[in-house]
């Protein structure tokens, strides 16, 4: 009880540029308007991105964005979790340097978050930097099992 009350107030001195940040939003941008129905479900949806273990590009490190904001850096075999905003559409992205042409490389795939969900991504090596795709909780659950995760700030 302490601790949402903490969390309310923390809210409140911070602002709504704290809010956008939280959400994944950087502050002074415009969210991109939702369905009524999706609007409804206001509220945040976990997304938990796993990097699968292998020997091809091993000693790459996957960089993770949401909506362009950097969420951590991905080696085989680990995994990130954060938070996004319910009811507005995100891009999930991947970035690492290297390939035929040592150059940055991103790649990325669009999603909408519901309420209370969690939605898994995979990342392989593949396309112009890494495929990233959506995955079910089963294999998800899997893929978890031989996963380290790793903190984000």
């Amino acid at each position: 009880m302490l601790r949402s009350i903490g969390h309310v107030v923390l809210l409140l001195a911070l602002g709504q540029d704290w809010m956008q940040w939280k959400g994944g939003q950087p502050a002074g941008q415009p969210d991109a308007p939702a369905p009524a129905e999706v609007q409804q479900q206001d509220g945040v949806a976990t997304v938990v991105v796993l990097r699968t273990q292998s020997l091809v590009g091993a000693g790459l490190k996957y960089g993770v964005s949401l909506d362009g904001m950097d969420r951590g850096q991905l080696r085989t075999g680990r995994h990130v979790e954060f938070e996004a905003r319910a009811g507005t559409p995100h891009t999930v992205g991947v970035k690492c340097f290297g390939g035929w042409s040592p150059t940055m490389k991103f790649d990325s795939l669009q999603f909408t978050a519901v309420n209370g969900e969690t939605i898994h991504f995979k990342v392989r090596p593949g396309g112009e930097c890494a495929v990233i795709e959506r995955i079910g909780e089963e294999e998800a659950r899997q893929l978890l099992a031989k996963s380290r995760k790793i903190d984000v700030e």
